[in-house]
């Protein structure tokens, strides 16, 4: 191989290296697979989550600390899988709340953290507070 074969050899190399970091960045980002996502993953039990989808931002005091990456049923009721930034720490007694952000209908998962008590583990469920006429089946 002669040096100008293997001086183009290795430039696309280089330029398909290149080309598919950007792609699983886009991909990762666009559909939200948190390939390069960092934080702690909670989920919440929610009587509702119509409107709700994967991407959504998980929201304290009208801060946007998470984004929600998963929804799926939990005994009739739904459970919405989030994940929050570094440093964001939910505590016990942490609520949540489904609310409208846009007169589209895209909604945020707002969370009520309280000012203090001992913090919940990775992959804790914040379970529904108080519902009108809502039980959890056993």
């Amino acid at each position: 191989m002669t040096r100008s074969h293997l001086g183009r050899n290795l430039g696309l190399l280089a330029t398909v290296a290149v080309a598919v970091v950007v792609t699983a960045s886009l991909y990762s980002r666009l559909t939200n697979t948190g390939l390069f996502r960092t934080g702690t993953t909670y989920s919440a039990i929610v009587a509702n989550a119509t409107g709700v989808a994967v991407g959504d931002p998980v929201k304290v005091a009208g801060v946007t600390v998470g984004s929600v990456t998963h929804l799926g049923l939990d005994r009739g009721l739904a459970r919405i899988t989030f994940v929050v930034h570094p440093g964001v720490v939910l505590r016990r007694g942490t609520t949540d709340e489904v609310h409208w952000r846009g007169i589209l209908g895209q909604m945020s998962l707002y969370l009520y953290i309280p000012s203090s008590g001992p913090s919940l583990p990775a992959g804790s469920t914040l379970q529904p507070v108080s519902y009108t006429h809502l039980t959890l089946p056993t």
